[in-house]
């Protein structure tokens, strides 16, 4: 069933340092007077156009392909695959109310009273931010942490994936790119912590519950299980691999389920977890080799001996 999510934005983000124009990637110029903004590039995955300034505005071009490079490389996507039809669109807007006039023209109220949003749809996705006072590192820092939700959203099948791949991933490729900052050190001693005291929350509760930006201690759990998947040698392939495998087998809820009473509702809900997690530890199984049980205890070993 296909599924249309819109992705608020998170602003725990990570810094990135700018980086030079990519080859064969257009210089920004500027457009016809009342369009969205008065820059545009255009880079093979990507259009973006921005208000920022143009010496900072420019740069996102190679940080958007860079960052799509490193989506390629763990989900193994060929140079013929196609992750979403015509161009990611990605709008930077220097002011807030410049963003907010054009969300609210664009995809409404709701939207123009966001922080910034994401619209992963198969044709021409949408990412649409603004700057805060005069962070241009966040800003970049947020385009990754979006584009990471627009691309799992995307890749060979339109299926939403759990909250932890979600956040995990968007985590992983944001330390990645600016292995500086601060937030990784705080999750590598919340996460050691955790796992010490015995207080991690266990993958058959973790794998199936989706949890708020807020939630800083899941965050953390998300973002180290999924760097000791891509870290570890025998794992770091099949990572993309279990992904993909899980999206083309997302089961589909047919049919109407008759609630009476708030008990019919738990049940059901505790027994759509259930159902939940055997799928996903059944398939982990059947592209690693090993349990879900085992991974957590691996992970665990993992976490004492190196975070």
């Amino acid at each position: 069933m296909k599924r249309l999510h819109t992705f608020l934005l998170c602003l725990a983000a990570t810094a990135c340092l700018a980086a030079p124009a990519s080859a064969g990637e257009s210089a920004p110029s500027a457009i016809t007077k009342g369009e969205t903004c008065p820059y545009k590039i255009s880079t093979k995955h990507f259009d973006i156009e921005f208000s920022v300034p143009p010496a900072i505005g420019k740069v996102y071009g190679a940080l958007c392909e860079k960052a799509y490079s490193k989506f390629s490389d763990v989900f193994q996507v060929a140079e013929d695959d196609v992750v979403w039809e015509g161009k990611c669109k990605i709008y930077l807007f220097k002011k807030q109310d410049e963003f907010a006039k054009f969300a609210a023209a664009n995809h409404g109220p709701g939207a123009a009273m966001s922080g910034g949003y994401a619209l992963p749809t198969k044709q021409d996705p949408t990412i649409v931010l603004f700057l805060r006072g005069q962070d241009h590192v966040k800003l970049q820092q947020v385009v990754i942490h979006e584009m990471t939700h627009v691309f799992l959203q995307l890749f060979k099948k339109e299926i939403q994936v759990p909250t932890w791949l979600h956040e995990g991933f968007a985590q992983l490729f944001e330390f990645q790119h600016h292995p500086g900052d601060s937030r990784l050190t705080t999750s590598k001693n919340t996460i050691k912590r955790m796992v010490s005291s015995g207080n991690c929350r266990p993958l058959k509760d973790f794998w199936v519950s989706p949890f708020p930006a807020t939630d800083f201690p899941s965050y953390a759990q998300a973002w180290s299980l999924l760097n000791f998947m891509t870290q570890t040698k025998d794992l770091r392939k099949k990572t993309g691999q279990f992904v993909l495998a899980l999206k083309d087998k997302a089961p589909e809820q047919k049919g109407f389920i008759h609630i009476e009473t708030e008990a019919d509702l738990m049940k059901l809900f505790k027994k759509a977890a259930e159902d939940d997690f055997k799928v996903q530890a059944g398939i982990f199984k059947d592209v690693f080799g090993f349990s879900a049980e085992e991974l957590e205890a691996r992970w665990k070993r993992y976490v004492l001996a190196t975070q």
